[in-house]
């Protein structure tokens, strides 16, 4: 008996555009269609009768041809002819996907909400020819676990340049058990991913068994292929794109662009060298980001994929470029060589997957944390020029020496846009009073009111070129894990005691701070309001149950990182920080992938610095010697040695 399953697709689709250098657009997901799609499994005993094994991959000893001509399903009775004939290929149609670990559940373990790895991550190998239907059984799924097979039409035949081209159109179908036929009514030929995931102890559950009955193999390329494999097969793909499934990264692009421009740095077919510069720029951002040395490392992939609507991007599937820059991003002599910009872009767009938002994804950070793993990427592939590092020059003269600055008549647009919402902090009168104190927009020159000069957010980047100095200096200057150390200090920010990298013991102030103001994170506010009843974040209740949203301030994670960079350094950094504008006494609205807050009022300024000079009072911490600050904020760049990437 049949028994009819209908899966109805929702509709995903989020365009976000952002203004970052070269790299303009981030977070854009792809469309998944709204098309119903059927999934009909049937447990025909005629079947038991044929197939020696549940995948039906051999037949039982002795049947006949006759037998198999009285098989009913059609694609059944063409397998077993097949089989018996001698002819079947298994290749492909045949194999074995393990399950990964959830991708929102790793998004989750690494602070980094919304964030996700490859959404596809069992790659097949099968072309969907479009309009068609397909069999495909499936063995050993656990009766508490899902699977389903997506469909992705990376081209549905439209080309454009500025969002208006043709997102890859994904169909969902879910699979059970036995015979599964899926009829499948894209327009475009589409490849096929098994999507098995578990939220906790992927390695203890049973791979997944399936059989793409008489599936059409596009085939993808993997290390354990020679190039010459490789090539021929792009050379045959039926299929307008292929898959590249390295150890740490899953990719996407066109068949014919790789065969044409996937070339090592001799000239030469370079699929296995391209592999290896890709898994080395997700290696190297989880070293730097501690997930390397605290044992974070996943099996998940991060992805990157072929569009044809706009020049690159991030989305809800991965890092993107548009296929006309294939030329330019397949070639591993021009991208370890020549093109830092193609390095920085693709670090950038899998950086944002590892953003901590919002514990270093504050207001004004979407396009500039992630960019510490864009410049040490750079770095580490030998890079000695780049356009990026032309910035660090004029924003040491706007930060340190008032350059641009100095006469107070520059009007900021942020505080501007602070004064004008201060009704929406009315219920708070010290908040509101910070917000109406911006009512002239003016900022101050840091020789005569330091408290009110250009904070890190007014100018594009200036909140990264501090952070990569400060990187620089303490890495090179006794403490090699300084930003490991860090990313996993906040990453164990909401733990019962917090971190116990930079300290030991309870829980900071500053942890339980940022913790409240995080949505209330684990009720940290209650703990808060418990240990430390006199600070001015509790008196004046700048952080409620019904006020707790972290884009309301910034200024809570601020102050969180500065005390965690301070105890991995070994010194009080709240001066350093102070001159690059991250602790004015001001109020800024700051547009950043939605409207954020920072607000800053005298009483949070003074006990944060009462609480830091207690560190240093206590010999936690030691005071930054004369000339320290800038001695930093010129740190030369961390140039490294060119690697070699074998083929």
């Amino acid at each position: 008996m049949n028994k009819n399953i209908t899966i109805i697709n929702r509709a995903v689709l989020a365009l976000v555009l952002s203004g970052l250098l070269q790299t303009p657009a981030t977070m854009v997901s792809a469309a998944e269609t709204c098309a119903a799609s059927q999934t009909t499994v049937s447990n025909d005993v005629e079947h038991s009768d044929i197939f020696a094994d549940k995948l039906m991959t051999r037949l039982k000893k002795k049947v006949t041809r006759s037998q198999i001509d009285r098989l009913q399903n059609a694609a059944l009775r063409n397998l077993a002819q097949s089989i018996l004939a001698g002819t079947y290929d298994t290749d492909y149609r045949v194999a074995e996907y393990e399950c990964y670990l959830s991708y929102e559940t790793l998004a989750r373990q690494w602070d980094a909400p919304g964030k996700h790895y490859d959404q596809i991550a069992g790659v097949t190998g099968i072309n969907i020819p479009a309009m068609s239907s397909q069999t495909i059984v499936v063995d050993g799924l656990p009766k508490d676990m899902k699977a389903e097979l997506k469909t992705v039409a990376w081209y549905v035949g439209k080309v454009g340049q500025n969002f208006d081209g043709g997102f890859p159109e994904i169909k969902t179908y879910e699979l059970k058990n036995g015979i599964n036929t899926i009829d499948y009514d894209g327009e475009w030929n589409a490849l096929a991913y098994i999507c098995y995931y578990a939220d906790e102890k992927p390695e203890k559950r049973p791979a997944l068994k399936v059989h793409f009955v008489n599936g059409q193999v596009n085939g993808y390329l993997s290390p354990d292929k020679t190039n010459e494999e490789m090539m021929a097969l792009c050379n045959k793909a039926p299929n307008r794109c292929m898959d590249v499934l390295s150890h740490k990264v899953h990719s996407i692009w066109t068949s014919k662009g790789l065969a044409q421009h996937c070339k090592s740095r001799d000239g030469k077919p370079g699929f296995r060298q391209y592999m290896n510069v890709l898994d080395s720029l997700v290696a190297w951002e989880h070293r730097q980001l501690g997930i390397e040395k605290y044992g974070r490392i996943p099996k998940n992939r991060t992805m990157a994929y072929v569009n044809y609507t706009y020049y690159m991007y991030q989305d809800g599937l991965g890092v993107s470029f548009h296929a006309d820059q294939e030329p330019r991003v397949l070639d591993c002599r021009n991208i370890v060589e020549t093109d830092d910009d193609a390095i920085w872009g693709l670090s950038h767009e899998w950086g944002h997957l590892h953003q901590m938002t919002p514990y270093f994804n504050w207001a004004g950070m979407g396009e500039v944390s992630n960019n510490l793993q864009a410049y040490y990427n750079i770095m580490k592939m030998g890079y000695r020029t780049s356009d990026k590092l032309k910035l660090w020059a004029p924003l040491r003269a706007q930060y340190l020496e008032d350059k641009g600055f100095s006469s107070g008549t520059v009007v900021s647009r942020q505080r501007k846009d602070a004064y004008a919402d201060r009704d929406k902090f009315a219920y708070n009168t010290k908040l509101h009073a910070a917000c109406q104190a911006m009512s002239d927009s003016l900022i101050a020159p840091s020789s005569s009111n330091p408290l009110r000069a250009l904070a890190y957010s007014e100018v594009h980047d200036g909140a990264l070129c501090p952070l990569i100095m400060m990187f620089n200096y303490f890495t090179e200057n006794g403490v090699p894990d300084f930003a490991p150390d860090w990313y996993e200090a906040l990453r164990q920010n909401d733990d019962r005691k917090g971190s116990q990298i930079e300290k030991k013991g309870k829980a900071d102030k500053y942890e339980l701070i940022a913790s409240a103001q995080n949505n209330n994170a684990n009720g940290k506010l209650a703990e808060l309001r418990r240990r430390f009843p006199e600070s001015c974040w509790v008196k004046d209740n700048y952080i409620t149950e019904d006020h707790c949203d972290p884009w309301e301030n910034s200024v809570p994670f601020i102050m969180n990182f500065i005390r965690k960079t301070s105890r991995v350094a070994g010194y009080n950094l709240m001066p350093y920080f102070e001159r690059w504008g991250y602790l004015r006494q001001i109020a800024l609205r700051i547009d950043d992938y939605g409207t954020k807050y920072y607000i800053m009022t005298p009483d949070m300024y003074n006990e944060f610095k009462a609480d830091m000079d207690a560190l240093v009072a206590s010999g936690e911490l030691k005071q930054m010697p004369e000339g320290m600050v800038e001695k930093i904020s010129n740190s030369p760049d961390w140039f490294q040695p060119q690697p070699y990437f074998p083929n």
